[in-house]
């Protein structure tokens, strides 16, 4: 694609049956030799979600493919079928929809085939439903829209929710937050937002991998690690995981969201639900190149949620547009606990900086520590090159443009040597822990202690020699902060991140909100603070491939800020680059 990183791409658009197959590999197949005769090839393809078909008569029974080859596009196209590439797969899914040419089931299949396919490397689905119950709950929706009854933007729509969201038995999946200990658990209801999603029409296509327990467990594990869904692995990364890593490093798929962000990324699913106390939606988004926000504390039910802590964990969006992102938080936010825009958070999509007031973050103080990512000389120079071209733009857009705005750093948030946010994570967790274990019909482990106890009796699979730490959870377990001690701590995080922090900088600045890099301490201060923070995606590293971004932030409640700050982004930066197949591809050189 020209001025892109590869020197050719493929986009394939594959038709509705198994015969379309063997067309394809025929056209594929003389496309190569071409593509040989002229240079060395990468092949691409893209991930299944992002290509649909539409056309005005007939059944669809050809294939198109195009070829770029840093030139004009030498276009490939059969009759009868119009082809296009979109990053909305939900909007894209309801126009295939109005034509009534497909259908639920036909879409539930692909994305199944595809987790068979593609999930062995990328360990990003930990679990999926019997077929039989996806085929039924797809007929149903099917038979719906055929009477004309649509229930919302995600009719229809297949979606993978992170494994500490709760599903019902009855649905054929386990809740484990990846841990065996949970393995078998019966949760007497779905979580919250599950049947929000479910009464919206989207189909619960699995649940996703995750850092274990959220990344709660051990501080010496890789991110997107979980004993019972194994490594997951970025499906940009080149080369995988590198065995000398940091816990977040380049090759990590970021965390604790890991899986949901790998799926929608890799095509394994159009749109996926993460959550966050800390960086978990923000971090594997930016490395995946997705659109994510983690909204203001509780505006999304947090019941049937496996949490760390009740005062700064939330459910968020992860998608590829930020057209479904909104669609997705229009169905999940419970508009009791906000003011939602008029025309719902979609209304927000203005697509320009021209009423927006932005400050940004110096991404010299603001970058990972090397203890979590690995320097690498080269990285650091590219993502601060693209910052500072980023800054630029917005620059000469926006109605205001403050730089490098002094946001308070976590330090600020120490207290008896420890960040005030951590120590709440440390006295929350046991009890929040336990009252989601008691409100369970049955689990095999009934407090923090059967499950540290679990992990001993188990650490042939729960502590293996790679990960042989639950540092986390035993000073959980011995914690004895008394109830002012927590709620001092409480105060004193939410003082210094919203009052001397976030809502400070707005104030005495004018701003409507706050950018600066992803990967840096943003999180931290939105997780102290309460407030929600959204990714932006940027680009790629030269040196792996991995995708790398910025994030923003703004006051409490103020997430149609933050989606507005995103359609603006959305059409202002160049749109997000699927995944090299080769990279995740069954058997491929990596």
């Amino acid at each position: 694609m020209p001025g892109g990183p590869y020197e050719a791409t493929w986009l394939v658009c594959i038709g509705r049956t198994r015969s379309h197959r063997k067309q394809l590999n025929t056209l594929v197949s003389k496309l190569l030799l071409m593509a040989a005769s002229i240079q060395p090839v990468l092949l691409r393809f893209v991930p299944g979600d992002e290509i649909f078909s539409t056309f005005s008569s007939g059944p669809l029974d050809v294939l198109s493919a195009q070829l770029w080859l840093h030139q004009e596009p030498v276009k490939l196209e059969l009759p009868s079928a119009i082809s296009f590439f979109s990053r909305n797969p939900v909007a894209s899914r309801l126009a295939i929809a109005k034509s009534k040419q497909d259908g639920e089931r036909n879409l539930v299949k692909l994305y199944m085939e595809r987790i068979e396919t593609y999930n062995g490397y990328l360990r990003a689905v930990i679990g999926t439903p019997p077929t039989h119950l996806l085929l039924e709950a797809a007929t149903k929706l099917d038979d719906e829209r055929a009477q004309g009854k649509v229930r919302s933007s995600m009719h229809g729509i297949p979606i993978l929710i992170k494994d500490n969201i709760a599903t019902h038995p009855d649905m054929g999946m386990d809740t484990t937050a990846g841990s065996f200990a949970l393995a078998g658990s019966r949760p007497k209801k779905s979580a919250e937002l599950v049947e929000r999603l479910i009464e919206a029409g989207a189909i619960i296509l699995g649940k996703a991998n995750l850092s274990e327990l959220s990344y709660f467990k051990g501080e010496d594990q890789i991110c997107g690690w979980s004993a019972v869904g194994g490594q997951s692995q970025s499906a940009y990364a080149r080369g995988g995981i590198q065995e000398d890593d940091t816990p977040g490093g380049h090759s990590s798929p970021g965390g604790s969201s890991s899986g949901p962000a790998i799926a929608v990324s890799a095509g394994l699913a159009p749109v996926s639900i993460g959550t966050e106390t800390a960086a978990s939606l923000i971090s594997p988004a930016s490395k995946a190149a997705l659109y994510t926000i983690k909204p203001t504390v509780n505006l999304i039910s947090q019941q049937g949620i496996v949490l760390i802590s009740s005062l700064a964990d939330s459910a968020g969006p992860m998608t590829k547009s930020v057209l479904d992102l909104a669609n997705l938080m229009d169905i999940l936010v419970d508009p009791a606990k906000t003011s939602i825009p008029d025309g719902g958070y979609k209304s927000v999509l203005t697509n320009t900086w021209a009423d927006l007031k932005v400050g940004v973050l110096d991404p010299a103080k603001w970058g990972s520590s090397d203890s979590w990512t690995k320097p690498d000389a080269g990285a650091t120079k590219q993502m601060s090159e693209a910052f500072d071209s980023a800054y630029a733009l917005i620059q000469s857009q926006a109605k205001s443009f403050h730089k490098f705005v002094p946001l308070v750093l976590p330090d600020a948030l120490s207290i008896d040597g420890e960040l005030a946010h951590r120590k709440l994570f440390t006295g929350h967790f046991k009890k929040d822990f336990e009252a989601y274990l008691k409100s369970l019909d049955f689990s095999h482990i009934k407090s923090l202690e059967e499950l540290v106890q679990y992990n001993r009796d188990h650490a042939e699979r729960e502590l293996p020699p790679r990960y042989p730490l639950q540092d986390r959870l035993e000073k959980a377990l011995a914690d004895k902060s008394t109830a002012e001690e927590l709620e001092e701590a409480l105060l004193l995080a939410r003082k210094v991140a919203r009052d001397e922090g976030i809502d400070k900088i707005l104030r005495e600045y004018d701003l409507d909100v706050i950018i600066g890099p992803a990967e840096s301490p943003m999180p931290t201060i939105a997780c102290a603070s309460g407030y929600p923070i959204a990714s932006l995606p940027l680009g790629y590293l030269d040196f792996n491939g991995r995708p790398f971004g910025m994030a923003a932030v703004a006051s409490g409640h103020q997430e149609a800020v933050l989606i507005k700050v995103q359609s603006a982004w959305e059409a202002t930066f160049p749109p997000r680059q699927p995944p090299p197949y080769a990279v995740f591809a069954p058997g491929s050189a990596l």
